[in-house]
């Protein structure tokens, strides 16, 4: 899945990911085009959405056709995904008579303070971030089912794929019980909750896909209610609902395990089964500490350790699985590095019998996946080479070699940072670093052919700990912005972590068995740990978005 909601990304960008996902045999596009932040396609219809709700950033009908045509040409099918009933803010800046609650203004979205020091005054960003996933469809209004009902028939003309995406996840209750006409309503017909009139919705939304010859599909939240059992639910917010959709008689797409955007590496993917309901969830400690700040929400991302195995009846209702990489943290430039290689090793999974689960023999073909793929038209060696070069002109080297042995901090920990920077994290050294760092791959094999005798790779592995104690002070010299100053600490650890490998080489005793591939950018918070292949894991925030 590729959102192009949060940031925008271009038609050759598309093409480039197609080209790619033919060579990888993944045969399904799920093309998130429309969300708070943004809709993007044109509308004839309802031209005001991309008007006002596109930002002057959208494909035009004549666009959509060709990169429908592209895919297919690779026998690829593309499922459009546009958000009802939550995760409209784009759609009520444009028809703002569809909303539950009043829509909020420009400066409400984008707050900006006002400080005053002596006599100068300065203008900086608000500690409060505006969520604009929140703003909601108001259920209740006919115009509105009239208005999906419209605006989905348009679109289905576009896509002529049977399977259609109407999103149903992260519908803030608040947003409809804090509207006293809807609660009035929704007395009157006897909906006890949100949860049951968003499934009253989603019916509706159903049948109206059902008669314009569409199969609906819906993000696992649309499952919490009755609703009718040809809607496919996909699993995100743990494997348990791959269990209970399916035991509900619901076709499943399974994407939880598979997020491309929680900068996880490939091994963490390939060694989840999309048949398993107990492979993803959050332990018991996890979910206690997380609750603290998300409240009762987070039990629906709990691991279910008495989930029943899938029946056969059950695995046959499991469509598929997809790898969601969504957008906050992610530019058009960094697109291709950010859903490859991983999405290679998520299609091997796909495609392969559960046994397979070699994950030193996937880590070892990966670099030359990636190879292939860069040979055949993909840009994302291409693309971090001209962001490093823009970051550090006057002597790329010390840059390079920071960020081929480093990996972004993981779990959203990124766009909890960029949450008050907005854009600037997209330049930042951490937008370079890659998930999958090949160097810190190659460094713990050789490490633990070392321990295990292997002698004769010390030299091998010198060399790499020299280059990568003698470059910390080839980056205190260029590290003269504020984005390469935050890499700083992170260089400085580098350097003391390879000074003890020297010493424990030196002493022939490899007491640094390995430096892990998920060293983070960020201050204060970096980790080399000594025992590969251990990385450092925060609480993962449960939701698709940032903003939570």
């Amino acid at each position: 899945m590729i959102d192009v909601s949060r940031h925008f990304m271009s038609v050759d960008t598309i093409q480039r990911q197609l080209d790619a996902m033919e060579l990888t045999k993944l045969n399904v596009l799920h093309w998130h085009l429309s969300d708070g932040t943004g809709f993007r396609v044109e509308s004839r219809r309802f031209p005001r959405l991309q008007q006002v709700g596109g930002h002057n950033q959208y494909y035009t009908q004549e666009q959509v056709r060709g990169i429908v045509a592209y895919a297919a040409d690779r026998g690829i099918r593309i499922v459009p995904e546009f958000d009802v009933p939550g995760h409209t803010l784009s759609i009520l800046q444009a028809y703002p008579d569809l909303a539950a609650q009043p829509v909020p203004t420009e400066q409400e979205i984008h707050p900006v303070c006002s400080i005053t020091v002596d006599t100068q005054k300065t203008q900086t960003s608000c500690n409060k971030v505006y969520n604009q996933n929140n703003p909601a469809l108001d259920p209740t209004q006919p115009q509105t089912l009239r208005f999906a009902t419209a605006l989905y028939a348009e679109m289905g003309r576009l896509f002529p794929d049977r399977y259609f995406h109407s999103g149903g996840d992260e519908v803030a209750p608040q947003q409809w019980m804090n509207n006293p006409a809807i609660t009035r309503y929704m007395k009157v017909h006897g909906y006890r909750d949100a949860p049951a009139l968003q499934a009253a919705f989603t019916a509706q939304i159903e049948q109206a896909l059902a008669r314009q010859g569409k199969i609906m599909m819906g993000w696992d939240e649309v499952s919490e209610a009755p609703i009718p059992r040809d809607v496919v639910v996909e699993a995100w917010r743990g494997s348990k609902w791959i269990g209970s959709a399916t035991r509900a008689g619901h076709p499943v797409v399974v994407s939880s395990g598979y997020y491309l955007d929680l900068l996880n590496p490939s091994a963490t993917h390939y060694q989840v089964d999309p048949l398993d309901p107990k492979a993803v969830g959050l332990s018991p400690a996890e979910v206690e500490k997380a609750r603290v700040k998300q409240g009762p929400m987070i039990d629906a991302f709990a691991l279910d350790p008495n989930a029943p195995a899938l029946d056969a009846a059950q695995s046959r209702l499991v469509l598929g699985g997809e790898a969601p990489l969504w957008s906050e943290i992610v530019s058009d430039e960094m697109v291709d590095a950010r859903l490859w290689p991983r999405s290679a090793a998520i299609a091997e999974r796909f495609w392969s019998d559960a046994s397979v689960r070699d994950v030193t023999d996937m880590e070892r073909r990966l670099p030359v996946v990636l190879h292939e793929l860069n040979m055949m038209g993909l840009q994302s060696e291409n693309h971090q080479n001209d962001m490093i070069a823009r970051l550090a002109p006057q002597n790329t080297t010390p840059l390079k070699v920071l960020t081929s042995v480093t990996s972004p901090v993981r779990n959203y920990a990124m766009n909890r940072l960029a949450a008050h920077g907005g854009d600037a994290m997209l330049s930042a050294p951490a937008a370079i670093a890659s998930p999958d760092s090949f160097a810190a791959m190659k460094f713990n094999t050789l490490a633990q052919r070392y321990i295990k005798g292997d002698h004769a790779r010390a030299s091998d592995l010198k060399a790499m700990l020299v280059t990568y104690k003698a470059n910390d002070a080839a980056y205190a010299q260029i590290a003269t912005t504020p984005a390469l100053q935050e890499a700083r600490g992170t260089s400085q650890e580098l350097a003391e972590v390879a000074q003890v490998g020297l010493e424990a080489i030196k002493e022939e005793v490899m007491a640094v068995t390995g430096i892990n591939g998920s060293m983070p950018f960020w201050p204060g918070r970096m980790r080399l740990l000594q025992h590969a292949p251990m990385q450092w894991q925060p609480i993962p925030c449960p939701c698709q978005h940032q903003a939570c």
